[in-house]
């Protein structure tokens, strides 16, 4: 893996982004004490609700992450699932003692965002076909359209997966027009409710309850991190679709997004993230070991103790950094101390996925004996900060959304954006190809 840690803030032309105190638990308070049992202490505090999980996955508003997709992703996967081609319906009936076949052949129908009839969780399908009636011997053509409402809702396997379902088979007629010629008055008395049976089968029995995706858990660490979508939340006027994310993840603040429904222009699948999540995932992995605890002076992993490490904060600042905040102990010795780093981050898209490098590091408070702890310079590249950057950035580059029959979608970043409120980080994707 190449090393993507810089030194310079003029390393690399990154937009940079921040993260600033998301909370202080326990922090490296500026005192002259230089005794071990106080920073023991305190860095017990400070870990002691590192990496918890809930037993659990909450389902109520408000999300710490949030997926928002698009009228034409939605249609994308759809088409991807169902199928380029229906069979044709053919139906019998007879008009004054004379046989009649109508045979219906459908088009795959489109999905359009947002539900009538108060319906605040239904998508609208409009189904186009063709016609071929059959009269003693004599076919006749033509076309027309059934509109229809459907459900679209979110399944939960467990605490292992979230399904996402296209109710169709249970969907509402809301109208079915057609238009043939040289039919008579009879007959077109028998074919309206055919047309309507035909059309309306295709929907509710061809396509029926159909999965449309099913969204997992990142794949990292230990695999105990879960993942569960809730809503769906349906925004008819931008046309999208948002699902909001919990996970198991004990977060002190709740920190939670403000689900924005709007994406750019040309953008298919937007994610939000909450920073506090971010924080949370890299604290499991500290947790579970695959992030080390303890470092010597230069920031290489000891198993000798030396230095603890605690994650403090991460969160966006209103000087446009990605800013993360970490504190490292020294708890025995004879003389301990502590000291309270900062460093910056920055995001940039490269090989279509989000990207963190560190700009700057610096010393922001020191108690005891910190300010002789380190050789900040040579931490710059340490295992720890590239363990924080390598857990984030498999957070924010969330790809786990599958289709059935192992299909996937082939997603790639293609812009970002981090607000100061609640919208949070904002990553917007689009589905190069599913296969």
């Amino acid at each position: 893996m190449p090393n993507r840690i810089a030194t310079s803030l003029h390393s690399a032309p990154l937009l940079l982004l921040g993260i600033a105190a998301l909370a202080t638990l326990i922090d490296c308070q500026n005192t002259s004490t230089t005794s071990c049992a106080v920073y023991t202490n305190d860095y017990n505090a400070a870990v002691a609700n590192d990496g918890q999980l809930s037993q659990e996955i909450a389902s109520a508003e408000p999300y710490p992450m949030a997926i928002i997709i698009s009228q034409d992703a939605l249609n994308r996967l759809f088409a991807a699932v169902a199928g380029e081609e229906l069979p044709p319906v053919t139906l019998g009936s007879e008009v004054l003692g004379v046989p009649l076949s109508l045979t219906l052949r459908p088009s795959l129908p489109l999905i359009q965002v947002g539900g009538e009839r108060e319906c605040t969780t239904c998508l609208l399908t409009e189904l186009d076909f063709g016609l071929d009636v059959t009269l003693d011997q004599s076919t006749v053509s033509g076309s027309g359209a059934g509109r229809y409402q459907f459900p679209l809702t979110l399944e939960a396997n467990g605490m292992e997966s979230t399904r996402a379902m296209a109710q169709l088979g249970e969907s509402t007629v809301l109208q079915v027009d057609f238009s043939v010629s040289g039919l008579s008055s009879e007959a077109l008395d028998v074919v309206e409710p055919l047309v309507s049976q035909a059309a309306t089968y295709v929907i509710r029995n061809t396509l029926g309850d159909t999965e449309l995706f099913e969204l997992t858990a990142w794949e990292i660490g230990d695999g105990d991190v879960k993942l569960l979508g809730f809503g769906p939340l349906i925004y008819p006027e931008q046309e999208t679709v948002a699902i909001g994310i919990h996970t198991n993840l004990i977060r002190p603040l709740s920190g939670s997004v403000s689900v924005t429904p709007a994406l750019p222009e040309g953008v298919d699948i937007g994610m939000q993230f909450h920073p506090e999540l971010v924080q949370q995932m890299v604290r499991r992995m500290m947790f579970e070991g695959h992030i080390d605890r303890s470092y010597d002076m230069t920031g290489n992993p000891t198993s000798s103790g030396g230095l603890q490490v605690s994650l403090d904060k991460l969160e966006g600042s209103d000087d446009e950094l990605l800013r993360s905040g970490f504190t490292l102990w020294r708890t025995d010795g004879g003389l301990c101390g502590c000291i309270g780093l900062q460093a910056d981050l920055g995001l940039s898209i490269s090989d279509a996925e989000l990207r963190l490098e560190v700009n700057d590091l610096a010393v922001v408070e020191a108690a005891g004996i910190g300010e002789y702890l380190v050789a900040v310079d040579q931490w710059l590249s340490s295992p720890f900060l590239s363990g924080l950057i390598d857990t984030s950035e498999i957070t924010l580059n969330y790809r786990q959304i599958t289709l059935p029959d192992e299909k996937q979608a082939d997603l790639s970043a293609r812009s970002f954006e981090l607000a100061l409120d609640a919208r949070g980080l904002s990553i917007f994707l689009n589905i190069d190809a599913i296969q």
